[in-house]
């Protein structure tokens, strides 16, 4: 999960709360991001989104359907 410090649509303590009671969901907190994805922070974003995505099980296309 990605969420910002200063989020004023959703309050950072449901973002920690949804983050406890996911299984194995990891919280990342980028310091002074509100409820959007300024161009500064976008490094950090798709680097947690590619480390998730490596460590994601693989499922078969034909699982999908």
């Amino acid at each position: 999960m990605i969420h910002g410090s200063a989020d004023p649509l959703i309050p950072l303590a449901a973002g920690k709360e949804a983050a406890r009671v996911i299984p194995a969901a990891d919280l990342m907190v980028i310091d002074g991001m509100g409820h959007d994805m300024p161009t500064g922070v976008w490094g950090q974003i798709a680097y947690a989104i590619s480390r998730h995505a490596k460590n994601a099980d693989v499922v078969s296309p034909s699982v999908l359907r």
